[in-house]
């Protein structure tokens, strides 16, 4: 004679059915941006001479201040690094 266990519990989960029943996206609109992304494929890489030719360089992204303070830091922080090794006593060599 077996146990009988009740019966488990099953619970749907509305995961596929989280969208009402009948509303769809726009077919009309779909259908144009889907136009326009095509068209926008072609004319990836193609810029036009005048545009590149009128790109002025502005020099470097970062400015000379910011690559001297940043110099400092990294300079300073390994002085500091240096003399903290002469401030340290000798570990004790075990008697």
């Amino acid at each position: 004679v077996l146990p009988s266990f009740p019966a488990p519990i099953i619970r749907t989960v509305p995961f596929f059915n989280a969208r009402k029943q009948g509303t769809m996206g726009a077919p009309r609109q779909l259908r144009k941006r889907n136009d326009n992304f095509s068209k926008n494929v072609t004319k990836r890489g193609n810029v036009p001479i005048g545009k590149a030719a009128d790109h002025e360089d502005d020099g470097l992204p970062a400015s000379k201040i910011l690559i001297a303070f940043f110099c400092f830091v990294v300079i300073g922080s390994s002085l500091v690094q240096f003399f903290g090794l002469f401030q340290r006593s000798p570990p004790p060599l075990g008697e």
